[in-house]
């Protein structure tokens, strides 16, 4: 392609994508009101405009108030313009669900793949995107398949480096998922997804930096810098659950001492809490455990969370002294906006929050510190199918042409 006319091309997607964020987040908004709002021209502004009510990725939504003449036509983003089949691939099953433009999700499909080999789990995956998909209208578009899971990506390729939770190494999932689907398809670590769920969607909404961290029987966080996903070289960003906070604290899988994961995640909690109740503490959580620490969980501790017994209480104080430790370094090291905390974790509520606020306040350095918003997740477990869903969500919005090349 000659250069000039790449170039115009460049420049024509550009501008597309301006006029389309600019109605999804404006709308519903005049084409008088684009011109302003994206300072291009109105010539411009008109012939994208009309170029996307053809698409069906807008429509006219009324008419505008006028002092005088013609009442200027309102524009108007179309969710249902196409749609992203969300899909999250744990260690014992896969959930997937239909996910518009706008991330509004459908009814969500889930089978079991405990103890099935990589091949046979993608198999299985492949069957719930294809239920979802003939669950369709057949005049809905359908652009593509995102897939968070929980592992080490390799960005470009959607090969899974390692995913320990599942045994796998070395899969090409993205390929393997295209080649039987013929969906276009991402995969993406689901920290990150949870991460970019979250700034778009959910309690990172109005934020330009955010990490989101992920906190079940592992810790792990998303980081979005400047409104883009930061994976780092190898897509390994955000391995919070690594960062030592105690260099002589127990052992990690990783082969560290004293990661956050061991102190912090869903098993160290539980753990923790097991040898307090052996060791004679009162509490409620030994009724609710018959008596068999090995049976206690953390819906257990959360529900003694909401009697405000002792034990429970100190316990997800204590989790998010070493949660807010981790987050506090972090913030020195990158001066973030938002800190948003997601997983089952999270679910210990407001002593776990504020425990993680006030260690974040002694720890990080005064000015961050007092800057920074730590808050709750919102999105719950639709993030797990929303998440993957907004990969190519963003790519759409940034890149309208690409759906109909």
């Amino acid at each position: 392609m000659d250069v000039t006319v790449g170039n115009r091309h460049l420049m024509h997607e550009m501008n597309r994508s301006l006029i389309l964020r600019a109605i999804c987040e404006r709308g519903p908004v005049s084409r008088t009101a684009l011109t302003e709002i994206v300072s291009l021209s109105s010539a411009t502004v008109t012939n994208i405009a009309d170029e996307l009510l053809r698409r069906g990725f807008i429509h006219e939504a009324g008419h505008e108030e006028s002092a005088g003449g013609r009442r200027p036509v309102l524009l108007e983003f179309t969710p249902q313009a196409g749609y992203i089949i969300g899909v999250e691939l744990m260690s014992d099953k896969v959930r997937a669900g239909l996910v518009d433009l706008g991330a509004n999700m459908g009814r969500v499909q889930e089978a079991d793949i405990t103890g099935l080999p990589p091949m046979a789990a993608i198999a299985r995956a492949v069957e719930m995107i294809e239920t979802v998909r003939r669950g369709v209208d057949g005049h809905a578009r359908i652009f593509g398949t995102g897939i968070g899971i929980t592992g080490l990506v390799e960005p470009e390729t959607g090969v899974i480096s390692e995913a320990s939770n599942l045994g796998w190494r070395g899969i090409p999932l993205k390929s393997l998922v295209e080649e039987r689907t013929g969906l276009k398809t991402t995969v993406e670590n689901d920290c990150n997804t949870n991460a970019l769920a979250e700034m778009y969607y959910g309690a990172g909404q109005g934020a330009t930096d955010l990490f989101c961290v992920t906190i079940g029987a592992g810790i792990g966080a998303g980081l979005v810098l400047n409104g883009e996903l930061h994976r780092g070289r190898d897509g390994s960003t955000g391995e919070l659950g690594h960062m030592v906070i105690d260099v002589d604290g127990p052992p990690c899988k990783c082969g560290a001492w004293g990661c956050l994961e061991t102190l912090a995640a869903g098993p160290a909690i539980l753990r923790r809490t097991a040898d307090t109740i052996k060791q004679g503490r009162v509490s409620i959580l030994s009724e609710m455990c018959g008596g068999d620490t090995g049976k206690l969980t953390l819906e257990m501790i959360i529900a003694a969370l909401d009697q405000e017994d002792e034990l429970a209480v100190q316990t997800a104080r204590r989790a998010g002294e070493y949660v807010g430790a981790g987050i506090a370094s972090v913030i020195n090291l990158i001066n973030l906006e938002r800190v948003v905390i997601a997983g089952p974790v999270a679910g210990l509520g407001e002593h776990f929050l504020s425990s993680i606020r006030q260690s974040v306040s002694c720890r990080a350095l005064s000015v961050p510190a007092s800057r920074v918003i730590v808050v709750p997740a919102c999105l719950g477990r639709e993030a797990g199918i929303i998440g993957p869903a907004t990969v190519q969500i963003r790519e759409i919005m940034n890149s309208p042409g690409s759906c109909w090349v």
